[in-house]
């Protein structure tokens, strides 16, 4: 029973972090940016909503300058959508 047990522990445990680190994320919508700048941008703001809100001289340093300028672009166009959608 005890070996049961923790087995049932080790299986749960495994799979909420398979759980937590397959999520997807609206950050894989933004050309450029795949799993590895993801991770690297979760990892460094520690949040989608702390990278919203980064700026071009936060970004730059961990996806480079072209994906930064790429990730302002999607999130300013998402904002903009996202006002127009309340206004009509």
């Amino acid at each position: 029973m005890m070996r049961d047990e923790a087995h049932r522990f080790a299986v749960t445990y495994h799979r909420k972090r398979r759980e937590l680190r397959d999520f997807d994320s609206e950050l894989m919508d933004i050309p450029g940016i795949g799993e590895v700048r993801k991770k690297v941008l979760l990892r460094a703001f520690g949040s989608l909503e702390r990278v919203k809100k980064a700026e071009f001289s936060e970004l730059a340093p961990y996806v480079g300058p072209k994906a930064a300028s790429q990730i302002l672009k999607f999130f300013e166009k998402a904002k903009q959508s996202a006002i127009e959608a309340t206004e009509g």
